[in-house]
């Protein structure tokens, strides 16, 4: 069932079983454009590790500052 039928919006969450399509989806939520399309994959591996350490999901801010950390 579609989010929205049930009067829920779509949230991804981020975390140690994101995938690509996730990070690019939360790029253009936060309206961060300009990464390099060869540095997805390394934010969504630093996503990852974060989300299995931290053992939850990450936050907004978590995901921006990995994005400022991997793709300058």
């Amino acid at each position: 069932t579609h989010p929205a039928l049930t009067g829920r919006s779509g949230e991804v969450v981020l975390g140690k079983k994101s995938g690509k399509a996730s990070i690019l989806y939360k790029l253009e939520e936060l309206g961060i454009d300009g990464v390099a399309e060869e540095k997805i994959g390394d934010i969504l591996g630093a996503v990852k590790d974060k989300g299995i350490a931290k053992k939850d999901i990450l936050t907004d801010a978590e995901f921006v500052s990995i994005v400022k950390e991997v793709a300058g």
